[in-house]
């Protein structure tokens, strides 16, 4: 995947117009579906995982 999970919140905020910190999570996947990344923010910290 291209982007870090920095500009993936970006992504998040901007054109979505979500709140990273709201505690819903949101999933990015490449084109050919064979990598995913989770982004969430929780009371402990933000949560980031990758999947391939």
């Amino acid at each position: 995947m291209r982007k870090g999970f920095d500009s993936l919140s970006g992504i998040v905020t901007i054109q979505l117009q979500g709140n990273v910190l709201s505690g819903d999570v949101f999933v990015f996947f490449i084109a050919v579906k064979t990598r995913l990344n989770f982004c969430s923010k929780q009371p402990s910290g933000a949560l980031c995982y990758t999947r391939c």
